[in-house]
C-alpha cells in the first residue's frame, strides 16, 4: 500500500531531461498550492471564529 502511494505522489519522469525537469517544478508548485492553504485555514478557523460565520440574510435586507 505504501509503494503504491509513493509511486502515486511522485513526480513523472520523461525520457527528456527538460520535460522531467519541468514535470518536477509543476508537480513542487501544485503540491505546494494544496497543502499550504491548509494550515492557514485551520489558523483563520480557529482563532477568528466571527469571520467564519455563515451568510444570514436577515442582515442584509
Amino acid at each position: 500500500m505504501f509503494i503504491f502511494l509513493k509511486k502515486m505522489l511522485a513526480p513523472p519522469v520523461f525520457n527528456d531531461d527538460e520535460k522531467t525537469h519541468h514535470a518536477y517544478l509543476l508537480h513542487t508548485i501544485l503540491w505546494g498550492l494544496i497543502f499550504v492553504p491548509i494550515p492557514y485555514v485551520s489558523y483563520t478557523l480557529l482563532k477568528t471564529p466571527e469571520f467564519t460565520a455563515r451568510f444570514d440574510a436577515r442582515y442584509y435586507w
